[in-house]
């Protein structure tokens, strides 16, 4: 009977050893099963973990400082991570009479992002976790190097696995800044734009002091299915201005048309747009001819699907002071075409060579 038998010193003390060596012996077994890898790959793994964690939980620093700034005020606050800005939010296209501008203007607003992605339960059971103070208004996101520095204690079995979890919650709160720092930026983006967009005559940044002007200039009729507001905080809404702006660049109109080599030297000169007929625009010049002042016209006649070069005189037929004329396109949009003028037929008084025509816009070349 076992429970009669008294233990001796010496026995105890067998036990106690017996103890020891299958607790020692048990350790080693859980360590090799835990150990996949060699201990020197253990260790590697371990340095390189410690390192892509510190250097993600730098990049996180640096990414809250550039947003804390633009924390909105407290009493404007969903929530902890509010966020203001001021943006060229829309782009408005107008015409009034025969002038086209394009207008934007700043405008501040703000935006909820919630809460940053919570540290995981599997890590704060290894280590605890301290929430930040949601009374302090500059203790927003957890404080990671802290936590960082009390993964510590852990031993070498259990620090790989934290770190590799810990690393994966960071690349998720990185991500999650990313998305706030790119919507602050984008302000910046949305300038920048403009700036490309917006340059060259016409063109100009006035503050009145809300309202931006980028654009302005006479132009031909604008068709009335434009659209007129763009969203230029989307890739969608600038690509749509930029394509708007291409089409007003395109279709500006010509102020002014040179007409030179023709061999009639007295329709030779700058021939200045005076308005529309015909649908189209058509322009005058002033000069001599027969030792008279008179206007010279370059102007489309569609019952006749022609363009012509004329003279206004008072007392003389119009057919009889015809110079020179070339096919119409009957386009929409039309301008006096560049070549193919002729005096043949109907009693032209043009000579040989017809004349060269060049378009010309304010402060430049037209781009056609």
């Amino acid at each position: 009977n076992m429970s009669n038998t008294q233990e001796t010193p010496e026995s105890s003390l067998k036990r106690g050893s017996f103890v020891s060596d299958f607790l020692e012996s048990g350790r080693k077994k859980v360590k090799t099963c835990l150990s996949t890898t060699t201990d020197n790959q253990h260790i590697e793994d371990l340095e390189y973990m410690l390192k892509s964690v510190k250097a993600l939980v730098k990049i996180i620093d640096e990414i809250w400082d550039n947003c804390e700034e633009h924390l909105a005020s407290s009493e404007n606050r969903e929530s902890p991570l509010t966020f203001q800005r001021e943006v060229f939010e829309e782009a408005k296209v107008e015409k009034k009479g025969r002038y086209l501008r394009i207008t934007t203007q700043i405008v501040s607003n703000t935006k909820d992002f919630g809460s940053p992605p919570a540290v995981p339960k599997d890590l704060s059971k290894l280590v605890s976790f301290d929430p930040p103070d949601s009374e302090s208004e500059s203790d927003i996101l957890p404080d990671y190097k802290k936590y960082l520095e009390k993964s510590s204690i852990l031993c070498e079995e259990l620090l790989l696995p934290f770190l590799t979890g810990f690393k994966e919650h960071l690349e998720n709160v990185q991500v999650f800044l990313g998305q706030i720092e790119e919507w602050l930026v984008e302000p910046e983006v949305i300038d920048s734009f403009l700036k490309k967009t917006f340059v060259g005559p016409g063109c100009r940044r006035k503050r009145d002091p809300f309202k931006i002007f980028l654009y302005g200039s006479s132009c031909l009729d604008v068709d009335s299915e434009m659209k007129s507001k763009f969203d230029i905080c989307t890739e969608e809404g600038r690509e749509g201005l930029k394509a708007t702006m291409n089409y007003i660049k395109i279709y500006k109109p010509v102020t002014q048309i040179e007409v030179k080599g023709a061999g009639e030297k007295a329709v030779n000169g700058t021939y200045t747009l005076r308005g529309l007929h015909d649908d189209v625009y058509y322009y005058c010049y002033s000069g001599v001819w027969d030792g008279k002042r008179v206007t010279f016209s370059l102007f489309r006649q569609q019952k006749k699907e022609r363009w012509c070069i004329k003279c206004n005189r008072q007392n003389q037929s119009d057919e009889k002071l015809r110079f020179y004329w070339t096919k119409s396109t009957a386009e929409k949009y039309e301008l006096p075409p560049l070549n193919g003028w002729s005096i043949e037929g109907e009693d032209f008084r043009g000579i040989d060579p017809p004349p060269q025509i060049l378009y010309k816009v304010d402060n430049g070349i037209a781009l056609l």
